[in-house]
């Protein structure tokens, strides 16, 4: 199939796929005598995994880690990416919750201090702001 064939079949811009060939995510394909690329169903496979790693939130950088050249997957290697990929994520989600908290926090301050008609100084918030380690 061609570039724009492979394009439609994956909801992938050509753009993307000439990109990803450029960076050696993809492997390059021959081309037809009229200069062409020629893709096949393993290529549109690749594609597919590299959509997937990105939604499980790969960058393209770790992505050639993460995918094998070859058909076959060194599945130790897949399961240990996987995991510390996990692993960033719930310290992500642990970071967030804790801003989340601390944004609550002085939500609460600021409307209590306002609520009993005073007012806050530049100042004042700025020192909040360096307490809550935002």
């Amino acid at each position: 199939m061609k570039i724009g064939e492979l394009a439609q079949v994956t909801g992938v811009a050509a753009s993307t796929i000439r990109f990803y060939e450029k960076q050696g995510l993809l492997p390059k394909v021959p081309r037809t005598s009229s200069g062409y690329r020629q893709y096949d169903d393993k290529v549109k496979a690749r594609l597919d995994c590299i959509r997937l790693g990105q939604k499980l939130g790969f960058s393209l950088e770790e992505l050639p880690k993460l995918l094998s050249q070859e058909e076959n997957l060194d599945h130790e290697m897949m399961i240990t990416r996987l995991a510390s990929k996990q692993q960033e994520l719930a310290d992500l989600i642990a970071k967030l919750s804790h801003q989340k908290n601390q944004i609550e926090q002085l939500k609460q301050q600021l409307n209590t201090t306002w609520q009993l008609g005073q007012c806050m100084s530049a100042e004042q918030i700025n020192v909040l702001l360096q307490q809550a380690d935002l």
